[in-house]
């Protein structure tokens, strides 16, 4: 075992800071050697361990934070779609992780940003015991670096949790499986060169010094050392940094062990940290040992909802293609089987690119309502349906809708009036529409609740012309309406009301 004479504790008050942001690489800001003790107690106890089979459920507590007054905040898109890819990452290895009680959210300035130089820490009373505690934040750049630099994640030894930089977690990124990598005592297969740049051009040495406290040996590429050097992992080949800065997914340049034999490092392990990896992924002996760490932890017990989300929400209001008047728009769709949480998305663009953004929140019913709309602009939506377990699911087909403030509009080529008579109407009667056109054009009418519901719908041919269409009103309640008239030359609107 390596020299870890100095005490953990120690060592991360007085070196943490010099490692976590020694340049402005996208890097790992957990301080080298946090869980060497636990970790070599890990390897050993995992020799002992039973075959395990099946799924692992354990807690975690995801905690989106943001300044006091709420801005800031990761959008519930990207934290949920890197939820999905942390599963992903340990589902092969029976481990899944659910969301206990949704994501939680916490507004607090001097939480949100974090500065690892200062050695900044969340408080005990902002955690969840028994759980797998996640904070998703800011961590400050470097002095003058801007962009997604310097240190992305770190886990926190004493306080025992995981903070993420906001700008690394997405559908992509592996960032947030590695420091749970770190949270299960599992370090870095480079461990010992976080502060050592590898120069080639020099022989390689047999220890590796960390700051002056402690050294590390270096390990050989026939991995005769492999139980006390480096990750102390049989089935991690040598590392010697080499991730740190290097663009992609494949090391090319010449590197050597002490010996003079050649290294190839594993870019795809999560440990490492190569980026531009089409995939990334745990060793069996770095598994063993984070289910020992997983076997002495003490989660909280519960029965998380396991079953799969297959299904798509059907949309039914706003419908698509409707004009929604009024102050507010409340979106409504159906549930689907398994689902428990639902991700309603609006959108400026129909790629629901994020700058156009307009709505992302996550409910736990089928309907939600918002004012954040501009009269005469388009939008898009969708649903995605999940549960604490089943995040890897996918949106909707989108719908649109256009907001309007429900005045008369004209806007089919070659219609000189469109009236609805009488209007305002008594209940249980028959309503007219006038339509007056130069030209003939077929048209689909339409009667929207101001909720965007469609009340009912048919087609209809016109004539070049004087036109009128009876319109039944038997089934609507008293209220406002908005009556539609589209075809390819165009849509009219018009605002009607049904009386008692």
């Amino acid at each position: 075992m390596k020299n870890y004479l100095l005490s953990t504790l120690l060592f991360i008050l007085i070196a943490g800071s010099a490692f976590a942001q020694n340049n402005l690489y996208q890097k790992c800001g957990t301080p080298p050697g946090a869980s060497m003790e636990r970790l070599a107690r890990n390897v050993a106890a995992a020799q002992n361990m039973p075959t395990r089979s099946g799924t692992q459920y354990i807690p975690a507590t995801v905690t989106l934070l943001a300044n006091n007054d709420g801005s800031g905040r990761i959008s519930e898109v990207d934290a949920l779609a890197n939820f999905c890819t942390l599963n992903e990452e340990f589902a092969p290895h029976g481990i899944q992780f659910y969301l206990r009680n949704g994501f939680r959210y916490l507004n607090s300035t001097s939480l949100y940003t974090n500065s690892v130089d200062n050695g900044e820490s969340v408080p005990n009373s902002q955690k969840v015991n028994g759980t797998v505690n996640i904070f998703i934040g800011e961590i400050e750049n470097p002095a003058g670096a801007a962009g997604c630099v310097g240190v992305l994640g770190f886990y926190d030894l004493q306080g025992d949790y995981v903070f993420m930089d906001k700008c690394t977690v997405n559908a992509t990124s592996f960032a947030m499986a590695h420091e749970v990598g770190h949270f299960f005592s599992l370090a870095h297969t480079f461990f010992g060169w976080e502060n050592t740049e590898y120069d080639n051009t020099q022989p390689t040495p047999t220890t590796i010094s960390l700051g002056g406290f402690f050294t590390v040996e270096v390990e050989y590429a026939d991995q005769s050392n492999c139980t006390t050097a480096a990750d102390q992992m049989c089935d991690t080949p040598p590392d010697y940094g080499f991730g740190l800065g290097w663009g992609n997914c494949n090391y090319t340049p010449a590197a050597f062990d002490p010996a003079g034999n050649p290294v190839d490092p594993d870019e795809e392990n999560i440990m490492s940290y190569f980026f531009g990896c089409a995939e990334h992924y745990f060793s069996n002996d770095q598994v063993s040992a984070m289910l020992a760490d997983i076997a002495g932890r003490t989660f909280v017990t519960g029965s998380p909802n396991t079953a799969e989300v297959t299904g798509l929400s059907t949309l039914n209001t706003p419908a698509n293609g409707a004009s929604v008047g009024g102050n507010s728009v409340t979106f409504n769709w159906d549930a689907v089987p398994n689902a428990d949480m639902y991700l309603l998305k609006v959108n400026r663009t129909p790629n629901f690119n994020p700058t156009f953004s307009v709505v992302n929140t996550i409910v736990s019913s089928t309907s939600f309502t918002s004012g954040d709309f501009t009269n005469g602009s388009n939008y898009y939506w969708c649903v995605q349906a999940f549960n604490e377990t089943s995040a890897c699911t996918s949106c909707s087909s989108p719908s649109s809708f256009m907001k309007t403030s429900t005045v008369d509009v004209v806007e089919i080529e070659g219609v000189s009036s469109f009236n609805i008579y009488p209007n305002p109407s008594a209940g249980q009667q028959e309503i007219g529409l006038e339509i007056q056109s130069t030209r003939t054009f077929d048209a689909d009418i339409s009667v929207y609740s101001m909720e965007g519901k469609v009340m009912q719908t048919f087609a209809h041919s016109f004539n070049a012309g004087f036109n009128t269409v009876s319109l039944q009103t038997t089934n609507l309640a008293q209220g406002t309406y908005v009556l539609a008239i589209r075809s390819d030359k165009g849509v009219l609107h018009k605002k009607m009301l049904i009386m008692d």
